[in-house]
């Protein structure tokens, strides 16, 4: 069977301004985009920062979108709807101005896929 493929465009882009070495932080507004799949909406992705706490860092969701008669489809059948068996979340670091360290001790230099294969060395 041949395989579709699916795209999400969207490009984020997080300015925080000068970074100060505090217990101060700055709010990023959250920031959604849109999926498409086959030619139409099929989702939303929404990505916020969480500036201090046990969930620092930034936090990514998928929302489908798709609609059946008023009604928002399940993930299984937006999956079905594509003609996939499950989505996969893909996440590309293109910028990173304190870039982690792979498994193996290596430094990323971004552009990296997150996480790296075998994760990171934390």
């Amino acid at each position: 069977m041949r395989k579709k493929a699916i795209r999400a465009f969207g490009s984020i882009f997080l300015f925080t301004g000068l970074f100060l070495w505090s217990a101060i932080a700055y709010a990023v507004p959250p920031i959604d985009f849109d999926v498409s799949g086959l030619g139409e909406k099929i989702g939303m992705i929404h990505i916020e920062m969480k500036p201090n706490g046990a969930n620092f860092g930034l936090i990514g969701s998928f929302r489908v979108t798709k609609e059946e008669d008023s009604i928002p489809l399940t993930v299984n059948e937006l999956e079905n709807f594509l003609g996939q068996d499950h989505l996969n979340w893909f996440q590309k670091v293109v910028g990173d101005t304190h870039p982690p360290n792979d498994a193996n001790g290596n430094p990323l230099v971004p552009p990296y896929i997150d996480p790296p294969i075998n994760g990171y060395d934390f």
